[in-house]
């Protein structure tokens, strides 16, 4: 069974800010076996995710850290099937 988590995180970043963010999720990701999509900006970001359930628990907690808070709500949800080939992170504008 896959385990997937979604969730959302609102905080004004700089560009600088930005690009060590995507950094530190590619890094994160590799390191903890996470595969799905995070959309980043400049106003926080949006993530679906899977992997296993230590996997994802430690993603999470690392990305509250960079924000410095909580996120708002989780959404927890599992599939029979793998929902991702790979990880990815989206820069919006």
């Amino acid at each position: 069974m896959w385990k997937i988590r979604s969730f959302y995180l609102f905080k004004k970043l700089t560009l600088t800010e930005l690009s060590e963010l995507e950094a530190a999720l590619v890094a994160w990701a590799k390191d903890l076996q996470i595969l799905g999509l995070v959309i980043v900006s400049t106003e926080g970001l949006n993530t679906t995710i899977s992997g296993s359930d230590l996997g994802l628990e430690n993603f999470i907690s690392r990305v509250r850290d960079f924000f410095k808070q909580d996120t708002s709500v989780v959404n927890a949800s599992e599939s029979t099937t793998r929902p991702f080939r790979r990880f990815r992170v989206r820069r919006r504008s």
